[in-house]
């Protein structure tokens, strides 16, 4: 059985590389890496990156098994003592090493990062596993290498989910607690696991040594690795082009269209393609929808823009929604229109919602209107806005404007 698992970066492919594994049924496991939790404790583990050009750890961190051939030990040792061993021949001792080890399964991490002889060498091996019966070779790589069968990484499903936190925990989390974390990690196996000790540093989940117990976190909280992560992945080098694409992206309403995107960027079909596909490959969007890989990177990366990136890349965009005023209004703030003129586009987006029976969204584009209003044509709208929403928010809004009505008319 030759696989490989292959994502963008940032979904932590050793991990699920390690869920792959147990699909298999295999009883024994040779992976880069921290020590697994359970159910995984049992695995033998070491770290040999692809990379790594010695191969001494490799075998020196090989159980021994009792059924080996005699010849294979001469092998190890040469590669030990540095005395050198062909490579075909290495590969040939360690696969036969492997097969009296039956069942197992050798992980080999980041395999995109290993050079031209250690990619031949594990290439080499894995069609060697492939006649062998018992024997596993997995790999993980941002590339599909010959001689493996790709097996993409895709988001966690909510069992998936909770079976990886179960590991990580060494029982069942709370179904809230385990919501909670759906909800911010969607369903990357890496934020997954940094969410979970997260939350139980802060003490939002503990176990009383029999169950895990769970509080909400009053605020929205990040992982340090994980927003760090983000921001490496958001400062890698990128054309002109791709930043002005992701500055747009980050600014516009996630279910904004592709060509409306590209023409807020002002990019050509070409230039956005192109664009986008360097996003892709930076691992900062979905291969696919083109949508951001996680939401975080939409956050931080808004944070991050000055105020005149922002203003402009807004004005930019609202030249392309004179007709569509809802899209527009959510673009007011951002773009620092003079009070008249976001006033005007707020009202056309409340006259919309109001048509589509959304009231409540008719009543927030009124409250926005009112703000950039004084006086008379304040309180008008106002009173429109009060009619609209909930009794209980109604007290609330009432108040707040004429506190801005005050202040207009002083």
């Amino acid at each position: 059985m030759t696989a490989l698992s292959f994502s963008v970066p940032g979904v932590g492919s050793p991990i699920t590389g390690r869920a792959e594994i147990t699909v298999t049924k295999v009883r024994s496991e040779l992976a880069t890496g921290a020590v697994l939790p359970l159910p995984y404790a049992w695995m033998n583990r070491m770290l040999l990156p692809a990379a790594t050009p010695d191969r001494s750890p490799l075998l020196l961190a090989l159980p021994l098994s009792p059924g080996r051939p005699a010849w294979v030990d001469p092998v190890f040792e040469q590669v030990t003592r540095g005395s050198g061993a062909a490579p075909a021949r290495v590969v040939d001792a360690l696969a036969a090493h492997l097969q009296a080890s039956a069942p197992f399964v050798l992980h080999v991490e980041d395999w995109h990062e290993g050079g031209a002889s250690q990619r031949d060498f594990w290439t080499t091996l894995a069609r060697t596993v492939m006649r062998l019966r018992g024997v596993g070779l997995l790999a993980t790589s941002r590339e599909v290498p010959p001689g493996f069968e790709p097996l993409p990484l895709s988001a966690l499903d909510p069992q998936e989910a909770a079976a990886l936190l179960q590991s990580e925990a060494g029982a069942p989390l709370p179904t809230a607690a385990l919501a909670w974390i759906e909800r911010w990690a969607c369903g990357n196996p890496l934020f997954t696991r940094e969410y979970f000790r997260l939350l139980s540093r802060r003490g939002n989940l503990w176990s009383d040594g029999q169950v895990w117990r769970w509080r909400a976190p009053q605020e929205p909280l990040h992982p340090p690795t994980v927003e760090a992560l983000v921001s490496e992945r958001l400062a890698a080098p990128c054309t002109a082009q791709a930043r002005r694409l992701l500055d747009t992206l980050a600014l516009l309403p996630p279910d904004t269209p592709a060509s409306d995107v590209a023409a807020c960027a002002q990019l050509t079909p070409g230039e956005a393609q192109a664009a986008l596909y360097t996003l892709m490959a930076a691992g900062i969007l979905k291969v696919g929808d083109g949508d951001f890989f996680h939401p975080l990177y939409r956050e931080l990366h808004a944070a991050s823009l000055s105020p005149d990136t922002v203003r402009s890349a807004a004005r930019r965009a609202l030249t392309q929604f004179t007709d569509r005023p809802e899209l527009a209004a959510q673009l007011v703030g951002a773009a620092d229109l003079p009070d008249d003129v976001a006033a005007r586009l707020l009202r056309g987006a409340a006259w919309l919602a109001c048509r589509r029976g959304d009231l409540e969204q008719a009543a927030q584009h009124l409250y926005g209107a009112a703000l950039r209003q004084s006086g008379a044509r304040s309180a008008a709208l106002a009173s429109r806005a009060a009619r609209w929403i909930e009794p209980r928010q109604q007290a609330l809004l009432i108040s707040q404007l004429q506190n801005v009505t005050m202040w207009y008319s002083n």
